[in-house]
């Protein structure tokens, strides 16, 4: 196939979709059916529909339409954007759609007698850079296999690639694709264009909690943070050195959140890679740093101050536990989809000294605005390593967000889903750094 160019790290949600404002748009009906939807109250939905529509759609079957939405992008967050048309037919109204991992436009069509005629909903569309169009780069279609998990992958390779480096893009901790949808954006595709934009091959591939999406209940205190991250991305590594397009490059690893926190581990484990590039990892306890960033998500939020409260309370009991070594505490699902395995093995491995132990030229790279990973409280970790070692690089970017996307203003987890694309100054900066780590490879 040839390309003709046209998560998350950890967030708790604590606001269900019935709990969201709608909107008023002056048309009631329509404000009525998107309240009834969100509230689950899908009969009472279906009587706002013209005749037409009641025939076509049954209250069990857009219950399962929104069902399988929230299934792939997560609860409703928020309601946003409203605007409304006249036509000669009746009216119109359209609605933002504020998902945890999408966003869409929801338009809803009335006739002259309020009555809900249809009501589509529309995904917000990646837009790719003007300067990509009409360019040309190779894609294959490629499977990584471990055990007998399989997840599908896409190898992108530079027209003009004559043994170029290869990276291979390891993802944070949600239940991902290989591009990392957020609403209009494609933040590893977005990586995976730019880098082939500037000779770069790589191979990113859909992680296996995004395919096996009941892993985490059939194997909730068993699956470890190797199942979850670690042996995936050594096989995506195995799979780049036996493809006849990319057998002789070198390949580097890059690491997205947690990705970035379990790169020097898959770095130790395969020492045949030529570098490691962590994009906003934590170095701070995992458990932690998802205790602060639940207190700056909920401390502002006039909302809901009991459930509010409440929730706060059961990340700081289960914080306490493991800090206690009690791996397996019933509440530990207060703090993600990890079990006792998963927090046994992550709270024992620590990213700098394992950087240490492998010694490999690693780029280590925060951003400014980044809420979810911040440098001020990760990045000095690197401090000691950065000023002795010359094989050990950090940058923090200005501006730019745990997506590595531009923002300004407090930085909220609702900007995501802002239309954007990944940094090119970091793009350029990874281009760079690669190169000169492969050139003095070949000089000694």
């Amino acid at each position: 196939m040839r390309y003709l160019l046209i998560p998350l790290l950890f967030f708790v949600y604590y606001q269900t979709a019935a709990q969201v404002k709608v909107p008023d748009s002056g048309f009631e009906n329509a404000d009525k059916l998107v309240s009834h939807v969100i509230s689950k109250r899908w009969k009472a939905a279906i009587r706002l529909t013209s005749d037409d529509v009641q025939r076509a759609l049954s209250p069990s079957k857009l219950k399962k339409a929104w069902m399988g939405i929230e299934e792939e992008y997560g609860e409703l967050e928020k309601i946003s954007s409203l605007d409304t048309q006249h036509t000669a037919g009746g009216y119109t109204a359209n609605y933002k759609l504020l998902f945890e991992r999408a966003a869409f436009d929801l338009r809803v069509v009335l006739d002259l007698k309020d009555q809900v005629t249809s009501f589509l909903f529309l995904p917000l569309n990646y837009q790719m850079p003007d300067r990509m169009l009409g360019k040309i780069i190779q894609a294959e279609h490629v499977v990584v296999e471990t055990d007998t998990f399989r997840m599908n992958g896409e190898l992108m390779i530079p027209d003009s690639c004559n043994n170029c480096p290869v990276v291979v893009i390891v993802h944070g901790s949600g239940p991902a694709s290989r591009d990392l949808e957020y609403g209009p954006n494609k933040i590893y595709l977005d990586l995976a264009l730019f880098l082939a934009e500037k000779g770069i091959a790589s191979l990113r591939y859909d992680k296996r909690t995004y395919v096996y999406k009941d892993l985490y209940k059939e194997q909730f205190d068993s699956l470890t943070v190797d199942d979850i991250t670690v042996d995936d991305a050594l096989s995506a590594i195995r799979l780049v050195r036996s493809n006849q397009l990319t057998d002789s490059s070198p390949v580097f690893l890059v690491g997205h959140s947690l990705g970035a926190l379990m790169a020097p581990r898959i770095a130790l484990r395969d020492k045949n890679l030529k570098g490691v590039i962590l994009l906003a990892g934590p170095t701070m306890p995992l458990h932690h740093l998802i205790d602060y960033q639940v207190r700056l998500l909920l401390q502002d939020d006039g909302r809901m101050k009991g459930a509010r409260k409440k929730m706060i309370n059961k990340v700081s009991g289960a914080v306490e536990e493991l800090d206690k070594g009690n791996y397996y505490y019933k509440e530990v699902s207060n703090l993600g989809p990890w079990g006792g395995s998963f927090w046994k093995d992550i709270l024992s491995y620590d990213p700098v000294a394992t950087t240490v132990s492998h010694g490999m030229p690693s780029f280590v790279i925060y951003c400014e605005r980044d809420y979810q990973v911040p440098p001020a409280s990760n990045a000095s970790a690197w401090d000691g390593l950065v000023d002795s070692s010359d094989h050990v690089k950090m940058t923090i970017y200005p501006g730019l967000n745990h997506l590595f996307l531009y923002g300004e203003g407090e930085p909220n987890r609702g900007e995501y889903l802002n239309p954007g694309h990944f940094s090119e100054k970091v793009i350029n900066d990874i281009v760079e750094w690669i190169t000169e780590t492969e050139m003095s490879r070949t000089k000694r």
